[in-house]
């Protein structure tokens, strides 16, 4: 079992009816609901992040090149 840390959080009630609706429909608990929309966002993020840098690894001199012809 993971270890588990007891956090608070404050939402209007609308947000927070809206967060229990979905962690019922997909039949989990509240807890489990967040920590995994929290471990999504850090995916995502990794994920984009890692994709600008491959942009600019194989694109930044060229992209350097046409912005710094726009500012002429």
């Amino acid at each position: 079992m993971a270890d588990t840390a007891d956090t608070s959080v404050e939402l209007d009630e609308e947000t927070a009816e809206l967060a229990r609706q979905n962690a019922a429909r997909g039949n989990t608990g509240l807890p489990e609901y967040i920590s995994g929309l929290v471990r999504d966002d850090e995916k995502q993020r990794t994920v984009f992040l890692s994709g600008a840098r491959e942009v600019l690894d194989n694109w930044g001199s060229a992209i350097d090149e046409a912005l710094g012809e726009q500012a002429a």
